[in-house]
């Protein structure tokens, strides 16, 4: 009795084999459209490295403030030539140049988010534009503390949960706390997800500028089984 083609121990072997070619060549593919990639990422960064040594060699024809948006054009798309640890004799001075470039990829975005991000949005950000030359949280947190040393315009900021942003120098807390109580004034109460929609932050900005409103006497906070929601203070509002 002959066993049919592709049945058995030799038809599963030959199915096997036949899998494993072609994940081998799925994977040799996969290697071939990587190094396409990084072929092309080496070539953006030697077009990005050109350009700016023009504009360099152009700067009195050129305002700072425009060098300093065209550059936050090419971080966008992660082109630019990030600051790196070679060529840095120690973590300080690393950190430094780091702490520089935070703010060119960051002070727009910053501004466009009503004045802070999370460390999280900023890690995802800043990696996102350097494109392959990714930094550790360390790194990032390193150069963050470096901010305010350097008198740069962004500064690194722990609110009291714990949550860390970076923030404008230049943000108005007091006004953010009169806008939330003329929210208030006018729904009564509200979330942090509520609030994040109407404001368009993130649900975790939104709840630490509530907090920060009711530390300041604000607004009042219920924290019950239904979540936190807090109130327009109404004691305020008797005292005056």
């Amino acid at each position: 009795m002959t066993s049919r083609p592709g049945k058995g121990i030799v038809g599963i072997e030959r199915k096997l084999h036949e899998k494993q070619k072609e994940t081998d060549h799925n994977i040799s593919k996969s290697f071939e459209d990587l190094s396409k990639l990084i072929d092309m990422a080496q070539k953006m960064v030697f077009l990005a490295k050109t350009i700016s040594s023009k504009i360099k060699e152009k700067q009195g024809d050129i305002s700072e403030d425009e060098i300093i948006r065209f550059k936050s054009y090419l971080l966008s798309f992660g082109i630019d030539d990030p600051v790196t640890r070679n060529g840095h004799g120690s973590d300080d001075v690393y950190h430094r140049e780091l702490a520089k470039e935070l703010v060119i990829i960051l002070e727009q975005p910053i501004k466009d988010s009503g004045g802070m991000l999370t460390l999280t949005d900023v890690y995802c950000r800043v990696n996102r534009a350097r494109g392959l030359e990714l930094i550790s949280p360390e790194d990032l947190l390193g150069a963050c503390c470096m901010l305010d040393r350097l008198a740069l315009p962004i500064r690194l900021r722990e609110f009291d949960s714990g949550v860390m942003v970076l923030q404008l120098n230049l943000h108005n807390e007091a006004k953010l706390v009169r806008e939330v109580q003329r929210l208030l004034e006018d729904k009564k109460s509200i979330t942090a997800e509520e609030l994040a929609q109407v404001v368009g932050f993130s649900v975790v900005l939104a709840k630490e500028r509530l907090l920060v409103t009711a530390k300041y006497g604000g607004a009042c906070r219920d924290d019950s089984v239904e979540g936190l929601k807090f109130y327009q203070n109404l004691f305020l509002i008797e005292e005056d």
